[in-house]
């Protein structure tokens, strides 16, 4: 019964509720990207076996460990002393992110392709590097853990049926036609950010 307590108490704030969909539809996105990338580039650009390992997984968490890295003190500079401007500072990140998932429509060459990869997952870090501040502020110490818990449990889950989707999805779709729709999740991811920005946050942050 005290999880159930947690558990209602949590969802109550509805900022933290914004956060978790938008966490969730992002990452959805980059379990895709990350379970099939390396399968498109052997299929795409008929690279060997371990050219189509290193070509899916260096650009896309190279580029989101450096996002991750610098995306506490750029929130920080970006919010000042406006703790709420961390949400929009998270659906800025996402916005500029999504539109270098189209790329995929375009059958691009292998370079250029590697390079919006690269830019997308730094934006995509620096975006979801905020995700534990904020719980922090919007959630007592007593829920934090529970609520950072659950954040990972739910992306987790919503990730590996992402990646169970898009297999299916093959017999129907091209991996780059699917790769060019995550866009779509990231700007949703975008767009829930900045409602919390916008109707949530501010009410919801804790001394």
């Amino acid at each position: 019964f005290a999880a159930l307590r947690y558990l209602s108490a949590m969802v109550s704030v509805r900022s933290y509720v914004v956060l978790l969909l938008g966490s969730s539809s992002v990452s959805a996105a980059n379990w895709v990207l990350l379970f099939w990338l390396s399968f498109f580039f052997r299929e795409t650009y008929h690279l060997s076996l371990t050219g189509a390992a290193f070509a899916g997984t260096f650009a896309l968490q190279l580029a989101a460990t450096a996002g991750y890295l610098l995306g506490g003190a750029f929130s920080n500079r970006f919010a000042g002393e406006r703790r709420e401007r961390r949400m929009l500072f998270q659906s800025l990140c996402y916005a500029i992110a999504a539109p270098f998932l189209l790329i995929f429509a375009f059958s691009p060459g292998l370079w250029l392709l590697s390079g919006c990869i690269l830019i997308f997952s730094l934006f995509r870090g620096l975006g979801s590097s905020t995700d534990q501040v904020i719980v922090c502020e919007i959630l007592p110490p007593n829920l934090r853990a529970t609520a950072l818990g659950s954040m990972n449990a739910v992306n987790t889950a919503i990730g590996a049926f992402g990646v169970f989707i898009a297999g299916y999805l093959l017999r129907l779709f091209p991996l780059a036609q699917m790769f060019a729709c995550l866009s779509i999740l990231i700007a949703a991811g975008a767009a829930l950010n900045y409602l919390g920005y916008r109707q949530f946050l501010r009410r919801d942050l804790i001394e």
